[in-house]
Formats: C-alpha cells, structure tokens, sequence
C-alpha cells in the first residue's frame, strides 16, 4: 500500500509541472536523404549497389520542457517517406563484363519508396537558440511503390525499363510477422506486388538544430536497426539465380 501511495504522489506532481509547465505545438516538415544498407547472408544473391533516395516528412511535433528551458522531449507524429535508388548501372556493368559486353548510353533510376507513420521521441538539449537532440524513433510501414524508367545499349541493341516490367511501378506491401504459405502464395500471385517488407521499424535519431523565434531549422540522422526483409516461414520460399542471364534478353 505505501509503494502505491508514493506513487499515486509522483504521478500527480509530472502532471502538476506539465499542467504550468508551457507546452508548445508545432507542425515540422522537412526532407529526407535515404539510403538502404544491405547484408546478404545466404548463396543465391549479392548486396545490390544504392544511391540516396530523396524523400520527405510532415507532421506535428509537441516540445515538454523537463528542466528550466535547457532540456525538453520533443515527441512527433510523422508521414515519412524513405527508401533508396539502386545503382542499375553499377550492377549492370559488374554482370556485363562476366561476358565480355559493354554498357553504353545508360540512363534512368529503380526507386523504392517505403511510407511510413513514425514516432519519433527526442531529448533536447537547448541553449541559446541552438540545439542537440538524441532519442529513438518507432514506425510502422504502409506501403511503398517501386517506380522504374530506364534505357541502355548492349551490344549495338537498345534496351528500356518495359522490356523487363510490365507495369511502370509495383506495390511494396508491409507485413506483420512470419510470411507463411498462404501470405507468400498471395503474394507470387499478385502482379502488383513488387516486395513484402516489415511493418515494424525503430532506430536512433541525432540532430542538431537552432531555434530564430517560433521557427526551428535542424539537420539529423536516423539510424535504422530494424531489419527490413521479413521471416519467410513457407515451403516454397527460394530465390532466383537467373538474375544474369535475364538482364540482356528482351521479353517478347
């Protein structure tokens, strides 16, 4: 009884200070530099070469002094697009040279472009207008498209991006949990769904900003420590090592 006594009295005075306390709201939006950092531990595939994505984020942001008006929790509620460019040309050359072919004329992108609700819950330390923040952030994953739009020439023959697609851009879908035979069955099945990846992601930010009045500038980092590519649990489950060779050949 004396623990639930003591604190009962703890939780009344946190909402005693914030109550007087001068909680400020804001709206924050900014853009994003991403990229996707890859490790691939099994014999059918090798990391991919990225580029940084431009993306961005736009939400509201609440700023709770915790001592004096030096350090304060900023908690946010973010849409926040991210994702990466794959380095088509890189990979193209690396494969290419395997058999003695040239790339020439290249020119285009693959991107993909990951969409996300995220939480995001920085410490902030603030002095004189300038500011550092450290904190974790938490997201969920609601979607995504992979986009396509690219050309080269191989071997005196010209090649674009709907000699290897279909559709001019695909579905990145969120998953919860393991993908078992029938999520991983409805997935080869849909032709709009370029990739399942994992809803749940969290990471670390670092920043450091300064505040001219009512208006904040910062820059940050994001840690990603999530891994992105779901638990494949169903039987059928494999990866293609024919990569190569469908490079160069033209659907018809």
């Amino acid at each position: 009884m004396k623990r639930f006594k003591l604190l009962l009295i703890v939780v009344g005075l946190i909402f005693s200070v914030q109550t007087f306390a001068q909680i400020k709201f804001g709206i924050k939006a900014g853009g994003n530099v991403c990229n996707m950092k890859f490790d691939v531990d099994n014999d059918f595939g090798e990391e991919p070469e990225t580029k940084f994505k431009i993306g961005f984020h736009i939400g509201v942001i609440t700023d709770i002094p915790l001592l004096d008006e030096t350090l304060s929790l900023q908690p946010a509620l973010l849409f926040s697009n991210k994702g990466y460019s794959v380095d088509f040309e890189e990979m193209l050359e690396d494969e290419l040279d395997d058999y003695d072919l040239d790339l020439d004329d290249y020119e285009g992108y693959l991107r993909y472009s990951y969409n996300y609700i995220e939480l995001p819950i920085n410490i902030v330390y603030k002095n004189s207008g300038f500011q550092a923040l450290i904190g974790p952030y938490f997201a969920i994953g609601i979607g995504g498209k992979f986009k396509h739009d690219f050309s080269f020439e191989v071997d005196g023959e010209d090649f674009d991006s709907d000699d290897f697609f279909d559709e001019d851009s695909y579905e990145l879908k969120p998953v919860f949990g393991e993908v078992d035979d029938d999520m991983y069955e409805d997935y080869l099945d849909d032709e709009d769904v370029m990739e399942l990846y994992r809803a749940f992601d969290f990471g670390l930010n670092l920043g450091i900003g300064y505040q001219v009045k009512s208006v904040l500038f910062n820059v940050g980092y994001s840690f990603g420590l999530g891994n992105l590519t779901p638990k494949y649990d169903a039987d059928d489950y494999d990866m293609d090592e024919d990569y190569t060779e469908g490079v160069i050949q033209k659907n018809r």
